[in-house]
């Protein structure tokens, strides 16, 4: 690096520092988005791929995304983004009940869940009386 003037009343370790405020620092050299390693891995990728994470539950009737009837006793689920009629295998992490669905709604819009399951769905992996559980799930 070639050596710069010294301007008059500053030392060589002042021009140095400001020098070195042009050059980018490390922390900015890598702008992508760092996750926080607490929070459940998540992946929406094609079939085989899952992750863990919060699921919540509805029960509430209306016609779905893809235009059914919302059956809330049925084995079905909402997500962001997999395509509809996608099944996938989900697992109640407290308890090891394991229920295979059928995506046919988008959803849920809360921070941090991936899945809404219906209510047959929350049912069959036994987390009605806890609302929102952690659950592994895996694109089948």
């Amino acid at each position: 690096m070639p050596e710069l003037p010294t301007p008059a009343g500053a030392d060589a370790a002042t021009v140095a520092s400001s020098a070195s405020e042009d050059a980018p620092a490390d922390s900015e050299k890598d702008s992508s988005p760092k996750r926080d390693e607490s929070e459940p891995k998540q992946n929406t990728e094609a079939s085989g791929q899952g992750g863990t994470c919060k699921a919540s539950y509805y029960n509430t009737g209306h016609t779905t995304a893809n235009r059914e009837s919302y059956d809330p006793m049925g084995i079905t689920a909402a997500h962001k983004e997999l395509p509809f009629n996608s099944r996938v295998k989900v697992t109640n992490k407290a308890n090891g009940k394991s229920v295979v669905v059928r995506i046919n709604d988008r959803g849920p819009f809360v921070g941090s869940r991936c899945l809404d399951l219906s209510e047959g769905a929350m049912k069959a992996v036994g987390g009605i009386s806890s609302g929102v559980i952690t659950v592994d799930w895996e694109v089948l």
